[in-house]
C-alpha cells in the first residue's frame, strides 16, 4: 500500500469543505428563497382580499366613466378577452378601456408625488414606467382570470361529458340533456352548458349557440366537442360514440398536462436533492480523510 502524502490530504479535505461550505449555503439560500416565496404567497393573498374588497368599486367607478369610454373604439382582442374571462362583475369591453383610463389618470399624481425623492435618473424610468403598467394591469387580471377560468373548465370537461352521454343514452334529446347536465353539474363550464340550453328555449339557434360556447372556452377540449356535437347532429350518428371519444381525447389532454407539470418539477426536486444530499456526502468524505491525515501525522489517539 502507498504512503498518503499529508498534503494530499490538506488538500483533499480543504477541496471537500469548501465545496460541502458551498452547497450548504446553497441550501441556505434555497430554504430563505423557500420561506421568501411562503411569505410573497401570504402577501399575495392579503393583496387578492383587498383587490377582491375593491374591485366592485372599480367597477362602479368605471360604470360613471363607460359613457365617455363607449366613445372610443374597443379593440376587438379586449372584447374577446372579457368574455373568455367570463365578464366578471358583468364589466363589459368599453368599461374596461374605462379602468385603464381612469388607472392612467390616478397613477400620474401619485408618480410624480413618488418622483419627488427620488434621483433624476431613476424618475426618468419611473414617470413612463407606472403609468404605462396602470394602462395594462387590467388587461393582465383579465387574461390571469381567463386561463384559470380554461382551465377549470378543461379539468370538468371529462366528467360533464360522460354524464351527457348517460342522459343521451337513457332516451333524453339533445338539447335536454345539456340543460340536465349543466343544471345538476358544478363549475363554470356547467353553468355555461345550462345558458347554452336557456339560449336555445329563447330562440337562437343551437348552432349559433354552440359557437358562442367555443368563444367563451376557446380550449382544444371544448372547440373540439362543439364541432362534433354539430357534426353529429348536422350527419345523423349517434352523438354517444362521439361524446365517449370526445371525454377520452379530454382526459388523455389532460394526462399530457400533468406529465408535462412533472416534466418541469424533476429538475426542481433534483436540485434539492443536489443541495441537500452532497453535502451530508461530502461531509462524510471529510471525516474519512481527516481521519487518516491525523493518523498520518501521529495525532490520532489509539482506540481504548
Amino acid at each position: 500500500m502507498g504512503v498518503i502524502v499529508p498534503e494530499l490530504l490538506a488538500a483533499t479535505a480543504a477541496g471537500c469543505l469548501v465545496a460541502a461550505a458551498s452547497d450548504l449555503l446553497a441550501g441556505m439560500r434555497l430554504a430563505i428563497a423557500g420561506w421568501t416565496a411562503r411569505a410573497r404567497t401570504v402577501r399575495r393573498r392579503r393583496w387578492r382580499a383587498i383587490a377582491g374588497c375593491g374591485a366592485p368599486l372599480a367597477v362602479r367607478a368605471a360604470r360613471l366613466l363607460a359613457p365617455l369610454a363607449g366613445r372610443l373604439a374597443t379593440p376587438p382582442y379586449l372584447q374577446r378577452l372579457v368574455v373568455r374571462a367570463g365578464r366578471p362583475y358583468g364589466i363589459s369591453a368599453s368599461e374596461i378601456v374605462a379602468i385603464k383610463l381612469t388607472a392612467v389618470v390616478v397613477s400620474l399624481p401619485l408618480t410624480l408625488a413618488t418622483a419627488a425623492a427620488l434621483p433624476a435618473r431613476v424618475v426618468a424610468v419611473l414617470v413612463p414606467v407606472l403609468p404605462a403598467a396602470a394602462f395594462v394591469a387590467p388587461e393582465l387580471w383579465l387574461a390571469r382570470r381567463a386561463r384559470k377560468r380554461a382551465a377549470r373548465a378543461a379539468r370538468d370537461l371529462p366528467a360533464l361529458l360522460d354524464l351527457l352521454r348517460v342522459a343521451l343514452a337513457a332516451g333524453s334529446p339533445p338539447l335536454q340533456a345539456i340543460a340536465l347536465v349543466g343544471a345538476s353539474g358544478e363549475g363554470e363550464l356547467a353553468g355555461a352548458w345550462a345558458v347554452l340550453a336557456r339560449r336555445v328555449e329563447r330562440g337562437l339557434s343551437l348552432a349559433d349557440a354552440l359557437a358562442q360556447l367555443a368563444k367563451e372556452f376557446p380550449q382544444p377540449e371544448v372547440v373540439g366537442f362543439v364541432g362534433a356535437v354539430e357534426r353529429a347532429l348536422r350527419h345523423g350518428t349517434p352523438l354517444e360514440d362521439v361524446l365517449e371519444q370526445q371525454a377520452t381525447r379530454a382526459r388523455e389532454l389532460a394526462a399530457q398536462r400533468l406529465r408535462e407539470e412533472a416534466a418541469r418539477a424533476g429538475p426542481k426536486i433534483q436540485l434539492v436533492v443536489a443541495l441537500l444530499l452532497v453535502p451530508s456526502v461530502l461531509i462524510v468524505v471529510l471525516a474519512a480523510v481527516l481521519r487518516a491525515l491525523l493518523a498520518s501525522r501521529g495525532l490520532l489517539l489509539p482506540a481504548t
